[in-house]
């Protein structure tokens, strides 16, 4: 291979490396919606959950003014770019992450099986049912503060998220242990409030899971390239480069 052939074979080679990774092949890619999510089934099945709490014919006193809570794509993307941190701790941001105000939160860790996680994280919130007196007060060493955020009124989008974990900082002895997040607009547990207005009972009007934000639904979060990307990719970039170059020659 002759000087100058060297010279183009090194430049096509560069010039083809920065092209691959400026384009941000996928092969690493992550989305952490995607990921992290659930699926339509699950989604469903959560929606349905919360509303039989929201709506239980056991809410003592009736909601006079109790809503039908639905499913939102963005607070599901908020909810999975969290909950991929691995923290089984509350999201910092809740008061600045949303655009359109406040979120509230409830959060879920469990050992074991992840199949219908979902289904058990809401039943476990709505467990502290027994601890909790309307209209403000909870037992003594109890808390209450989940199953208050599936019962607020006046929240009425959700938006969850899951991850298996092979690590929980704080928490050694959940290892391997699968997170949910929920996310709730607007935001409920308002110090002194009561969850909702006593009154007689309104019939609920379920509504379907619907992409909420579309243009936001498949956005993800492409994690940084590591240095194990960069060198697979220049390997496999110099060598097509030496293949091109070597049959250029031999013609």
């Amino acid at each position: 291979m002759t000087v100058a052939n060297t010279t183009i074979f090194l430049l096509f080679t560069l010039l083809l490396s920065v092209f691959t990774l400026s384009h941000k092949l996928p092969l690493f890619s992550v989305s952490a919606q995607t990921l992290n999510a659930f699926s339509s089934t699950d989604k469903t099945k959560i929606v349905e959950r919360h509303n039989l709490v929201r709506f239980s014919p056991s809410l003592s006193p009736p909601a006079a003014n109790m809503k039908s809570i639905s499913w939102d794509d963005q607070l599901a993307q908020i909810a999975a770019n969290y909950v991929d941190n691995c923290l089984f701790e509350h999201n910092p941001n809740l008061g600045t992450i949303y655009s359109g105000g406040a979120l509230g939160e409830n959060i879920y860790m469990a050992t074991g099986s992840s199949v219908n996680i979902g289904n058990s994280s809401v039943d476990s919130w709505a467990s502290e049912k027994q601890y909790f007196t309307y209209p403000t007060t909870c037992q003594t060493g109890k808390v209450c503060g989940h199953y208050t955020q599936l019962i607020w009124a006046n929240s009425v989008k959700v938006g969850c998220a899951k991850k298996t974990c092979s690590t929980v900082p704080n928490y050694p002895n959940f290892n391997g242990a699968t997170i949910v997040v929920c996310d709730y607009f607007p935001a409920g547990n308002y110090n002194g409030q009561s969850p909702y207005i006593a009154g007689t009972a309104p019939q609920p009007s379920p509504k379907p899971i619907t992409s909420t934000n579309p243009k936001t639904n498949s956005s993800s979060i492409i994690r940084p390239y590591s240095h194990h990307t960069v060198i697979f990719w220049t390997l496999v970039v110099t060598v097509c480069s030496f293949l091109m170059m070597t049959m250029y020659n031999s013609n």
